[in-house]
């Protein structure tokens, strides 16, 4: 994946999001079936990592994804350790790789590979997030959606707005985009799940992006893809008058990257890295009781009983969630 000059020219990059399938190291003795693999701050000199440093908080990154957390072991055979379970860099940025053959970090156990000096350049966004692994692509925006009976009021939809806190990408070839769905069956079951439980979510086997975009914004030909400059107000437009209920979508980023021979961010494929949620709000008034109860209405009056609904999309996407 590194032979590939990215959008603007310069040297070859990794890209945040893309699912990076295998993993190979091979070195000049016998490797062992229990070595791991962490990602760190590019601070950490080759001296630190063979001293047994390179679990040090001091070049801890948070948001990365198994295994670049140390927390599965790649196994090895002869001269080769090789991991083919699918790797994916969470955020944007600069970092180092420390290779541990016995899987302890220790002493004299700790290497950065490929060479002493060696640094992975990811494109990607990028966040300050302190929250545990896999918090950017949990960040959440709302949109306030009007319910298609109160738009008498409004002839618009409201305008949906998000950030980013920074990008290690040039903005002139990147675009966002927003989802639904899951590409896998198998996924949408572990996202439910997470959000259930409210346990980190690994991302392996890939995130964004969904199988469709979200209709309940307005998109035209190739709008669908926003631009991102200036990343910290970027306009996803407005959400459609005709609308009933919430949504939940994806926000998915493409980081100047090309899956296949479409072009930089040219198809849904490109738009890897998911940099967070775009929840669409209704509120609608409804009749409390009776053979109407649950029913909305498009107006009130003083003194008698309405129950009012908030609608964020299919899901687990409010209470405890929100």
């Amino acid at each position: 994946p590194l032979d590939t000059t990215p959008a603007g020219g310069g040297e070859p990059v990794l890209y945040a999001g893309a699912n990076y399938t295998s993993f190979r190291i091979t070195s000049d003795e016998a490797v062992t079936d229990v070595g791991r693999l962490v990602l760190l701050d590019p601070s950490i000199h080759y001296s630190g990592a063979q001293a047994g440093h390179c679990l040090s908080p001091l070049y801890f990154v948070l948001d990365k994804l198994p295994p670049l957390d140390a927390s599965l072991v790649i196994p090895g055979t002869g001269n080769v350790a090789q991991f083919l379970g699918g790797i994916i860099f969470a955020q944007g940025g600069i970092y180092k790789l420390c290779w541990s053959p016995d899987g302890t970090f220790g002493i004299g156990a700790g290497f950065l590979v490929p060479e002493q000096t060696s640094e992975y350049k990811i494109f990607g966004a990028t966040d300050t997030c302190d929250h545990g692994p896999g918090c950017l692509a949990a960040r959440r925006f709302f949109c306030h959606i009007p319910h298609a009976d109160y738009l008498i009021y409004g002839p618009l939809g409201t305008r949906c707005l998000m950030f980013m806190q920074t990008s290690n990408t040039p903005l002139v070839y990147s675009r966002l985009t927003w989802t639904e769905n899951s590409t896998t069956d198998k996924f949408a079951e572990d996202e439910l799940n997470a959000a259930l439980t409210e346990t980190p979510l690994r991302t392996i086997g890939a995130q964004c992006p969904g199988e469709d975009i979200g209709p309940a914004l307005f998109q035209s030909d190739k709008e669908w893809a926003r631009l991102v400059d200036p990343i910290d107000r970027i306009d996803l437009g407005r959400v459609r008058t005709n609308l009933t209920s919430g949504f939940h979508y994806r926000l998915c980023f493409c980081p100047a990257y090309d899956a296949s021979t479409d072009g930089v961010c040219g198809e849904l494929s490109d738009f890897v890295q998911q940099v967070g949620y775009l929840d669409g709000l209704m509120v609608g008034y409804t009749a409390s009781n009776g053979e109407d109860a649950g029913l909305v209405r498009s107006q009130v009056i003083a003194l008698t009983r309405f129950d009012i609904k908030v609608d964020c999309g299919n899901g687990p996407w409010c209470g405890s969630h929100g």
